[in-house]
């Protein structure tokens, strides 16, 4: 996992820990397992996922006086290839956003915010989902 973007807001690491989280969660009925492993090793596929862009944006409110609310707005590349590097799974420059946004009175607190772990679990999901049963939404 590497996050490439010009301000890194997000660890890359924890990222990933989250993607392997919810795909082996899902490991009965996908048959795949998953781990995080910075040398490549000797593996069936690999899993790599890069972090393009990220920001942090905030969403328009909709009724007067009340919280202003965050959101991280992400833009993904992933590739899953088999050992004889064959594209098993791809998507480039996917955007993404965090939801639900995040109630915040500045960015600053915001992004003091995004280092919950339910947040990492927010943004993995629809990436596992997306990787193993297509398009999500």
């Amino acid at each position: 996992m590497n996050n490439d973007s010009k301000s890194p807001i997000l660890d890359s690491m924890r990222l990933a820990q989250a993607v392997v989280e919810h795909a082996n969660y899902r490991s009965r009925q996908t048959k795949v397992r998953l781990r995080v492993r910075r040398d490549g090793g000797d593996e069936h596929a690999q899993l790599k996922i890069s972090i393009v862009r990220e920001s942090a944006v905030p969403v328009p409110q909709t009724t007067p006086g009340a919280a202003q609310k965050w959101a991280l707005r992400l833009n993904i590349s992933a590739t899953l290839t088999a050992r004889d590097g064959r594209v098993i799974w791809q998507e480039t420059n996917r955007n993404r956003n965090l939801v639900p946004a995040i109630p915040a009175a500045d960015e600053a607190e915001f992004l003091q915010k995004l280092w919950h772990p339910w947040v990492y679990d927010e943004l993995s999901y629809p990436l596992v989902q997306s990787m193993f049963y297509g398009e999500t939404k």
